[in-house]
């Protein structure tokens, strides 16, 4: 059996049953889809910024040095990359450690 939900309209106040949207004035009223256009927004609009401002500098400096001819300078890079991955993922379980000692 389905579950009767009744929402009353923030703009006209019609009691509406069912339906996402107002049946007199059309207003979105169900909630949960408004956050999540709100989200899909929020979301679009980051990525078209992201594309407008591209990498930054530092990006744009590993990325040369990842595809760079000399396969020296390719494991430099390789090798920081997995110390910094490895250091943060050390800092990272120290964090969980003291707050699981902390939590008890």
């Amino acid at each position: 059996m389905a579950q009767n939900s009744f929402i009353k309209c923030p703009q006209c106040n019609t009691r509406n049953q069912n339906r996402d949207y107002c049946i007199h004035c059309g207003t979105l009223i169900n909630v949960i889809l408004k956050r999540k256009i709100e989200s899909d927004q929020k979301i679009q609009k980051r990525v078209e910024e992201d594309k407008i401002n591209g990498p930054n500098k530092i990006e744009r400096i590993l990325q040369k040095a990842e595809n760079h001819p000399n396969s020296i300078i390719r494991y430099g890079v390789g090798i920081l990359h997995s110390v910094w991955t490895f250091c943060a993922l050390v800092i990272g379980a120290l964090i969980a450690g003291v707050i699981a000692i902390a939590a008890g």
